[in-house]
């Protein structure tokens, strides 16, 4: 709802310190957040504990359109928030800037109907506790209810084999690789929400009793 913004910029914040979208700011963090909240086409969960939000999955489920949207209404706005940050480290923010001008959220164009996952965070005092891999599965089970045929999302190929094996470990496959300036290679990931549904359609026919819980990743 908009009422958790505030507290999802919090949990970005707190889960990816030092990451080029935190160092542009709360403010720049409140408009993009803000935005995917309220745009009918995405979908965004949070995961709640007893001292506030804990963890959240957002994405669009038609990437190209939303992000056009998202550069034509707010395009003035993040450029006015990320002054503070452009002021102190432009060779690092101003290409950065540029490029986001024409990004579409690089889901591969061969597969239609095809939902990305922009950011999922869990805050650190939640690692381990299931929270990820019970958010990233209600994502899955939404998009799918949404019409979506596949889930797609990047993450960091070197220094970075937790994240990667824990979406290998949820049903994603390396579909890419994607080559960034500066030598940043991200591997593109992609999940077949037609494969789930039919798994999860022969397992009701033999009506046998499935308990799920989160796992950690």
């Amino acid at each position: 709802m908009p009422g958790d913004v505030r507290a999802m910029v919090d949990v970005h914040v707190a889960a990816f310190p030092g990451f080029f979208l935190t160092l542009l700011g709360p403010r720049f963090l409140h408009r993009l957040y803000r935005a995917l909240v309220r745009d009918s086409t995405c979908v965004c969960l949070v995961a709640a504990g007893l001292s506030g939000l804990t963890g959240l999955i957002v994405g669009p489920l038609e990437p190209r359109g939303f992000f056009r949207r998202l550069i034509f209404r707010e395009g003035l706005g993040f450029a006015f928030d990320a002054l503070p940050a452009l002021i102190r480290q432009p060779s690092l923010v101003v290409p950065r800037l540029v490029s986001a001008v024409s990004y579409r959220g690089e889901t591969p164009l061969r597969y239609p109907r095809t939902a990305l996952v922009s950011s999922i965070a869990v805050r650190p005092d939640a690692a381990g506790t299931g929270v990820a891999a019970a958010l990233l599965e209600a994502f899955c089970i939404e998009a799918a209810a949404r019409g979506a045929q596949h889930v797609c999302l990047t993450t960091d190929r070197d220094s970075n084999t937790a994240a990667n094996r824990f979406y290998v470990k949820h049903q994603f496959v390396l579909e890419s690789n994607i080559k960034r300036s500066g030598g940043r290679v991200m591997n593109r990931y992609l999940r077949s929400l037609v494969q789930s549904e039919a798994r999860s359609n022969s397992v009701s026919v033999v009506t046998c009793p499935v308990i799920f819980g989160p796992t950690d990743s």
